[in-house]
């Protein structure tokens, strides 16, 4: 898949609809290709969310309900490729080593998908989802 599929071609300013079939699927290169995903604005159908190995994610833009302008962008990581999710999982393992967590306990949101390759990227032998680990205390 090349992401310069990705981009869709130029209709209403207005309309930040774009399908999102190709997002979140791969970690694209530091330096694009001319023209490829637009890295600064305005932005329209997508956002390249600098990573900090300075690859970049491109996120679909939605539009509010009632701001034609104004959008949000969406990372849907239970819909993310499995090289996405442990590319990600291995960033937020990396900022969180130093604080030498001894548990990784997931919430029940789009993000529990990280939580099992946070721990095991730590070393750590199992994790916890959010409502398991009430029963801890």
């Amino acid at each position: 898949m090349s992401y310069q599929t990705i981009i869709p071609p130029l209709g209403d300013p207005h309309n930040f609809t774009s399908p999102t079939t190709h997002y979140w699927q791969e970690i694209l290169p530091s330096y694009p290709q001319p023209h490829s995903y637009h890295l600064y604005p305005p932005y329209q159908f997508s956002y390249a969310a600098l990573l900090p190995d300075s690859r970049y994610l491109l996120l679909p833009i939605r539009s509010l309900q009632n701001e034609a302008q104004e959008g949000v962008c969406s990372l849907l990581v239970n819909q993310a490729s499995m090289s996405v999710v442990a590319e990600l999982s291995a960033f937020l393992a990396k900022m969180v080593e130093p604080f030498a967590p001894e548990v990784i306990i997931g919430l029940p949101t789009l993000g529990l998908t990280l939580a099992a390759f946070v721990a095991q990227a730590l070393g750590l032998s199992m994790y916890f989802l959010f409502w398991a680990a009430i029963a801890l205390d």
